[in-house]
């Protein structure tokens, strides 16, 4: 079968306001012939980023109409089966570990000063690429995320070349 890693955004649900115009969103748009077909033939491994939540450059705790960032959240994953955890990685055949970080659910609010409580991810999802022992990777790694400062960042921290 056949795979894809959808990235965000997926679903715009800043338009909705409302629990009820956001599911509405998500089945006008994931019942579509189109997107049914593409998704009877393809895997999908899905990320998800502020518009898929609530709002653009949200954080916890915020809200936008009636709709909550919790709700929000509860939305996306009763529509996206991403699992437990929305940062994970998975073996893509034999020779590639794939890393899907999530920079939306852990981070700080965007009005905290620049410093070392500020971040977009939490410490959990920062330590999680570096589960391998240094040497003992014998196969290709790609960590996709949707935010290039996260992905420099990271490949400064586990002393990835080519950033």
């Amino acid at each position: 079968m056949r795979r894809e890693v959808h990235s965000p955004s997926i679903q715009m649900v800043e338009r909705a306001k409302s629990t009820a115009l956001a599911r509405w969103h998500w089945q006008q748009q994931y019942s579509l012939p189109s997107t049914v077909a593409f998704h009877r033939n393809i895997a999908a491994y899905f990320m998800k980023d502020d518009h898929d939540t609530l709002c653009n450059d949200c954080w916890p705790g915020q809200r936008y109409g009636a709709l909550t960032w919790e709700q929000g959240l509860a939305i996306f994953t009763e529509q996206v089966p991403i699992g437990p955890m929305p940062y994970r990685t998975f073996r893509w055949g034999r020779d590639l570990q794939v890393w899907l970080v999530e920079g939306r659910d852990f981070r700080s609010p965007n009005t905290l000063r620049v410093g070392p409580e500020e971040s977009i991810w939490g410490p959990d999802q920062i330590a999680f690429p570096k589960v391998f022992p240094a040497g003992s990777i014998d196969f290709a790694g790609i960590l996709i995320t949707y935010n290039y400062l996260a992905a420099f960042a990271l490949a400064s921290t586990l002393s990835i070349s080519g950033y």
